[in-house]
């Protein structure tokens, strides 16, 4: 969650990245924003040597207001060599051992934090040497949970026999160990590959965004029923309300379609309304295209439109 105060603190804007929800406050004394929970409870798995892009990923799990238990094979984790270096060591204490989880059915989605693949011989290797933490993963696999993984994180589906015959990103260091497992690689540039209930990256500083939207969109398609989600997939911008109620709020609404619709920015216009810019992959031309709405000062939609190519645009 963020905020933006106008000037003349004349109101506040928050804008939530899941869809987008503008609630307008009166006058200049609202308390600051607190991050607000999702509801959604995500397992994020700690390499040893995890990567400076780990931090990244919390960022955007933190944004989207998910409650991540972060859970490790030792209680103190290790950074990869290179960050810790110059630091004179680094160590990150976990919420609780990956040995304590035996209910993967208590969490929404598995995210595999990220190990460094420029240093050490063997990223992940305490994951691929733990078998209750193979266990794990490949427990929230067969039941359908969305389970994230990028760079050198990918070897983990590869070894649990999980991407033959689909297309993966990943580390081109590991290249044979995804295509021995049946895989395709399609290198380390393109966007975010969702297969199935699996996703695959690379690139972390690059596919920050895309990789939150991706994990997003996974969770939000479990929770509608598969008769529901044909049925909506002609909808394309709409607007909705909202299942909270705040003494403060002047208006509260939702705007977007089926799928991942963030807000980037927010600006008020002239006559009191306000212009949203942001992201959709609920309509447009490409993967994920620039989108555009406007509304009026009590936040009804006056219009809406996207703006991009074949490929993946944000705002």
């Amino acid at each position: 969650m963020r905020s933006k105060i106008f000037s003349g603190c004349q109101s506040a804007v928050m804008v939530s990245l899941l869809t987008i929800t503008v609630n307008v406050l009166s006058g200049c004394s609202a308390p600051p924003v607190e991050r607000i929970s999702s509801g959604k409870n995500i397992l994020g798995i700690v390499p040893h040597g995890f990567g400076i892009n780990y931090y990244l990923l919390q960022d955007v799990m933190d944004q989207y207001g998910w409650d991540v238990t972060y859970a490790g094979n030792t209680d103190s984790v290790e950074v990869c060599g290179p960050f810790a270096a110059p630091r004179g060591g680094l160590a990150m204490g976990v919420d609780t051992l990956l040995s304590d989880i035996t209910d993967i059915d208590a969490f929404d989605a598995v995210v595999l934090l990220t190990s460094t693949q420029f240093s050490g011989d063997d990223p992940y290797a305490d994951i691929l040497g733990s078998e209750h933490t193979m266990g794990l993963i490949a427990s929230a696999a067969e039941k359908d949970l969305p389970v994230f993984t990028s760079c050198a994180g990918v070897r983990v589906l590869a070894a649990l026999e999980l991407i033959n015959g689909l297309s993966v990103t990943g580390s081109k260091r590991f290249q044979a160990e995804f295509e021995a497992a049946g895989a395709t690689f399609l290198g380390v540039d393109p966007a975010p590959q969702i297969l199935g209930n699996l996703i695959t990256s690379s690139r972390g500083q690059y596919n920050n965004v895309p990789n939150g939207v991706a994990l997003s969109t996974l969770m939000e398609h479990r929770e509608i029923p598969v008769a529901t989600a044909v049925a909506m997939m002609d909808t394309t911008i709409g607007i909705g309300p909202v299942n909270f109620a705040d003494a403060q709020s002047v208006w509260a609404h939702t705007y977007g379609g089926l799928d991942a619709d963030g807000a980037r920015d927010i600006l008020q216009t002239e006559d009191g309304g306000f212009l949203i810019i942001g992201y959709t992959f609920s309509t447009g031309t490409g993967i994920a295209d620039i989108m555009a709405v406007r509304t009026d000062d009590s936040g009804r939609m006056v219009w809406w439109n996207t703006y991009g190519g074949n490929g993946t645009e944000y705002g």
